[in-house]
């Protein structure tokens, strides 16, 4: 069962710090600390609410975006999305990495209890 969903920034590394400002201007939102094994993640964490908005840095390519889909069972979700046509792309515990049919990116993620919609 879906239970959250955040979308990713997928920023190429060069780019990646005023298109963080301008997604923090945009959405009023300030910046987590950096994580990640390179610090390429950072949420962008709204005034209330769970956070639904988060950046990556990417290696490869020219960035782009992607969901990620909050559920209980990612591995399980993944394998109903596999029978309708996604590809896999990586998986590691509480994590799937697919593409729909039309090369859409998306990831199958624990959910960890995010349920506080943002206030206006």
């Amino acid at each position: 069962m879906l239970r959250w969903l955040t979308a990713f920034i997928d920023l190429p590394v060069g780019a990646a710090a005023p298109a963080e400002a301008f997604w923090h201007a945009v959405t009023a939102t300030t910046p987590s600390s950096r994580r990640g094994e390179r610090a390429q993640f950072v949420t962008l964490l709204p005034a209330s609410g769970d956070s639904f908005l988060r950046a990556q840095t990417v290696l490869d390519g020219p960035g782009g975006g992607h969901l990620d889909l909050h559920v209980d069972a990612p591995e399980q979700i993944a394998e109903g999305a596999l029978s309708l046509g996604a590809v896999e792309r990586f998986r590691e515990p509480g994590l799937v990495v697919l593409t729909s049919p039309a090369g859409v990116a998306f990831c199958a993620v624990r959910h960890h209890g995010e349920a506080v919609r943002r206030r206006r």
